[in-house]
């Protein structure tokens, strides 16, 4: 499934009091598939940690392996990238439905139609102009200071937002991108979250 700032596609989202829900077409412009249309698909592995799903799960993508936060799982694969997200989903089949006041993150690495970190940086900063970009400095665990270049959603957008990071660890381009209510209860959580699974985050060895 495509999404992203072109074509978001049909990702779904509940709303309060059960009836029809809204796609992201309408409610969010999210980034990380900004250069994910023209790309060839990479190899993704990830798996459960054994157990309870709710124990943790795992996600390995280019080499770069991603450790989930507990209470998170696993919600959507594809060729591309993994998602990961703090409910329950049994069923990965259709469109995925974020349920309200949870959120996602996704983990995708550089699409193979971008030369390098910098053009795929200069792609995400033509199509959203409207995003608030800042750079972050963050130390991880395996390879010590990691600069990511960050994109919020822009104050004006209400409803479902983005905070998307976009960096290297060891050599390898890598976007996380967290999607959430901004009136989430949780949304300085979430956003420690975030920054936690970049610092825990293990590098691919060359």
């Amino acid at each position: 499934m495509q999404r992203g700032l072109i074509n978001p596609g049909k990702r779904q989202i509940s709303v309060p009091g059960g009836g029809s829900t809204l796609t992201h077409h309408h409610v969010l412009k999210v980034l990380f598939t900004i250069a994910l249309f023209a790309g060839t698909p990479v190899r993704v592995w990830s798996q459960n940690a054994p157990g309870s799903a709710r124990a943790g799960c795992v996600v390995k993508l280019a080499g770069v392996q991603l450790n989930c936060p507990a209470g998170w799982q696993i919600v959507e694969e594809t060729d591309r990238g993994t998602a990961i997200g703090n409910f329950d989903r049994p069923d990965k089949t259709g469109n995925l439905t974020i349920p309200v006041g949870r959120a996602t993150i996704e983990f995708h690495p550089m699409p193979v139609n971008y030369k390098n970190f910098k053009e795929w940086v200069h792609a995400a900063t033509k199509l959203a102009p409207d995003a608030i970009q800042t750079n972050k400095s963050l130390v991880n665990k395996s390879v010590g200071s990691i600069r990511a270049v960050c994109f919020t959603a822009p104050d004006s957008q209400r409803g479902w937002i983005y905070q998307s990071y976009f960096f290297e660890i060891n050599g390898t381009p890598i976007n996380l991108e967290l999607n959430y209510q901004r009136t989430s209860q949780n949304a300085s959580e979430y956003l420690a979250i975030l920054d936690k699974l970049v610092e825990s985050l293990e590098a691919p060895r060359h």
